[in-house]
């Protein structure tokens, strides 16, 4: 397996290797679970080959994979462009390290897309068809109704419109910028909810006085009894 690897699957020998110690954010119960859907996809497809989009795609959605360097790199390939397309992520990924990071997150997000707008069995009716012999184009018109370019194109729209205003705000520093308005925002949320806790604090306190008032008269000679000898509370 290649040195980068955290995990490995075998499905025609029925065999998975995980990396006990994994770096990153995967642990070995991501991986395993990673690994595991290419099993069971490629048992269920027998000798057709599955999309490579499709194959990569479940398997990060089975794990519950996510990671902010994965929603990055989809922004920046949104917002500047650099969106593959899947029809060239059928048979392979790209070998170059950056492009193929791009094919997996492509492969993630388009995959939850589809399951969030048609429902788990727009799924499975997707496998069960490409399993079956037909073309991807065909699977998703019966699974979805919609052919390959229209769902593409909307996904991809998608995308763009989330993101496509981020330039407007400066060029490439655009993003680090809105993540420092965001952080100042916080920032100054976080100081009034303080604030608002102290001052219904300090309201508290002043109906205890009130009921100490009443419980115990002041004495006429000096200040309350339950207060200090200056008079504060």
């Amino acid at each position: 397996p290649p040195t980068w690897a955290a995990g490995t699957a075998y499905p025609d020998e029925g065999l998975i290797f995980v990396l006990l110690a994994t770096r990153g954010e995967k642990t070995p119960r991501h991986v395993f679970a990673h690994e595991l859907a290419h099993v069971v996809l490629h048992w269920t497809f027998g000798e057709t080959e599955p999309p490579r989009w499709l194959d990569e795609g479940l398997a990060q959605v089975a794990a519950g994979e996510f990671s902010l360097q994965t929603h990055t790199i989809l922004t920046r390939a949104a917002v500047g462009g650099g969106l593959i397309p899947l029809s060239s992520l059928t048979r392979r990924f790209p070998s170059d390290p950056v492009r193929a990071r791009i094919a997996y997150a492509e492969s993630r997000d388009f995959v939850l897309y589809v399951r969030h707008r048609f429902g788990d069995e727009a799924v499975a009716e997707l496998i069960r068809g490409i399993a079956s012999g037909l073309t991807v184009e065909e699977a998703l018109l019966g699974a979805t109704g919609q052919s390959m370019d229209a769902l593409e194109a909307a996904w991809a729209g998608r995308l763009t419109r989330r993101y496509g205003w981020l330039p407007v705000l400066g060029g490439s520093g655009s993003v680090w910028s809105v993540a420092a308005l965001l952080l100042v925002a916080g920032w100054v949320r976080k100081r009034r909810v303080k604030k608002r806790k102290l001052a219904e604090m300090g309201e508290a306190e002043r109906e205890v006085d009130e009921r100490r008032q009443s419980a115990w008269p002041p004495d006429s000679a000096g200040p309350p009894m339950w207060r200090d000898d200056d008079g504060r509370d």
